[in-house]
């Protein structure tokens, strides 16, 4: 009788852990793939899916050499990024998002992009340039981009989204949640 009862003893603490597994795998699988948090990135807050990589190197735009700061984390099977150059004088902004977008364009080959204005969040919104844009990644792969860039003073900041497919729990939160103060 004792065996009997320390086999049963066995088999229910047996399906307990069993259980218990199951339990923490379906769990695991209910977490979210983007993990979203507030970052405050200088002059904005943003929302990112991921603890972003920083990095500073300098670019040729516009005909001039510029320090530029750069962010941005992968999640998802997507790319998040952030960068920031800051213009000799304020004739130069226009020349550099100009080019800055073609580069943008050029580098993914891309085709015709939709573009659209709308505004950061904030006491002071400012306006922001909306590009979407479809082409290949530096392996040939099909990949979409949705990219923004703001205008601060002397200041141009550029938000970026890469990945296969682009859906709307990627971009809503990155693109719309830009606030400035």
């Amino acid at each position: 009788m004792a065996r009997w009862v320390r086999i049963q003893l066995h088999g229910v603490r047996m399906g307990v852990f069993l259980g218990a597994c199951l339990c923490m795998g379906l769990l695991n699988g209910c977490s979210p793939s983007l993990n979203w948090r507030t970052l405050a990135t200088g002059r904005f807050t943003v929302l990112l899916p991921c603890k972003p990589d920083q990095a500073e190197r300098n670019v040729a735009l516009a005909k001039q050499t510029l320090a530029m700061d750069m962010m941005g984390c992968k999640a998802d099977d997507a790319m998040f990024a952030i960068s920031h150059v800051h213009a000799q004088d304020a004739q130069a902004v226009d020349a550099l998002l100009a080019d800055w977008r073609a580069s943008a364009l050029a580098q993914m080959r891309s085709g015709p992009a939709a573009t659209s204005l709308a505004q950061t969040l904030g006491k002071h919104p400012l306006p922001m340039l909306l590009v979407n844009a479809q082409g290949l990644d530096a392996n040939g792969q099909a990949v979409q981009a949705r990219l923004a860039w703001v205008r601060d003073g002397l200041d141009l900041f550029h938000f970026a989204l890469y990945a296969p497919y682009i859906h709307e729990d990627m971009a809503k939160p990155f693109f719309s949640e830009i606030q400035a103060p």
